[in-house]
């Protein structure tokens, strides 16, 4: 008998120590991975209460409300004296504070800058352009 409760407290430790690997995987690709939003600089605390009318903006934050912090990255764009428009390679973390509100064209949402991000390297994402 006590070698079967032995094999299911270490087959019980195993079993959670897997989970936290995963977790912790999981919390590492989330931290330094986002998907991008080409939209206005903010600051960080700033608030922005916005109405958009963007399929690909809209499919976003359905998928982004369904995870445990529903965030995103926002970058700026700059426009040269030569018109040319370039986007920004530092933005930042974005918050979803209110459930946004779907409405007839477009969805209202209240955002709330977080911490700095820097774009390194290619951008593996597809840039919604606003």
């Amino acid at each position: 008998i006590i070698q079967k409760e032995n094999f299911r407290i270490k087959n019980g430790l195993q079993n959670n120590i897997l989970y936290l690997q995963q977790r912790i995987k999981q919390v590492e690709t989330n931290d330094n991975q986002l998907p991008l939003v080409v939209l206005d600089c903010m600051i960080p605390r700033q608030t922005m209460h916005i109405q958009v009318n963007n399929r690909l903006l809209m499919e976003l934050v359905r998928n982004q409300m369904q995870k445990e912090n529903p965030t995103f990255g926002m970058l700026g764009m700059a426009i040269l004296n030569t018109g040319e428009k370039i986007n920004l390679t530092t933005g930042v973390e974005v918050e979803i504070l209110q459930k946004p509100e779907f409405v007839d064209k477009g969805v209202l949402l209240v955002l709330k800058a977080g911490r700095r991000c820097v774009i390194t390297g290619e951008v593996n994402l597809l840039l919604i352009h606003m």
